[in-house]
């Protein structure tokens, strides 16, 4: 398995604009914007789910626990069904126990970006599998975009997923996630 290494080809804050292609992204970006408040960041609260039902399978919501000013876990508070048929359920599951090491140092730099310095960012992350006719790339498009109860501590990030690569056959899960008795060991 690897993933995207080049971390240079994030994308933050005013650039995201110029940088999304596709006017499922750029939906959901406006969208977003549309609820930013006096400086301040929406809420979870403010999302009203009815205003983009066409993205929701493809929306990951992700609690940001701030464990002191330097340290955050994360944790999928809601996953959208395609996101559940491409990897698989980890909703209420914690990053640090559902996925590999070597997936959270590359990922974890976005989620981290965006909960620190408030704006949203863009990425194109590659996932290679081996599955059951050999090698198969996975590649999408993560929109991550940060939401605050108080406007001001992210508490929550928003992202949404658009699919340029996917084997349809694979039904299996991608190997970013650790097994099932090394996620319990992890508890």
């Amino acid at each position: 398995m690897t993933h995207n290494p080049d971390s240079s080809k994030l994308i933050v804050g005013d650039a995201v604009d110029a940088a999304i292609e596709s006017d499922m992204l750029n939906g959901v970006y406006a969208y977003w914007k549309s609820l930013l408040r006096d400086g301040g960041l929406p809420s979870r609260v403010d999302i009203e789910p009815w205003k983009i039902p066409n993205y929701l399978p493809f929306v990951n919501l992700v609690d940001v626990y701030w464990v002191d000013e330097t340290t955050r876990r994360y944790r999928h508070r809601l996953l959208g069904t395609e996101l559940v048929e491409r990897f698989r359920e980890s909703t209420d599951e914690w990053f640090d126990e559902v996925y590999t090491a070597e997936h959270l140092a590359v990922q974890l730099q976005a989620y981290d970006l965006a909960a620190t310095t408030h704006e949203a960012n863009l990425d194109t992350v590659i996932v290679v599998t081996q599955g059951a006719t050999g090698m198969f790339e996975t590649v999408y498009r993560r929109l991550m975009m940060p939401l605050a109860s108080d406007g001001e501590q992210v508490d929550v990030l928003f992202l949404v997923f658009e699919f340029e690569q996917y084997d349809p056959d694979f039904h299996g899960r991608l190997s970013l996630h650790r097994p099932f008795m090394q996620r319990n060991e992890a508890r």
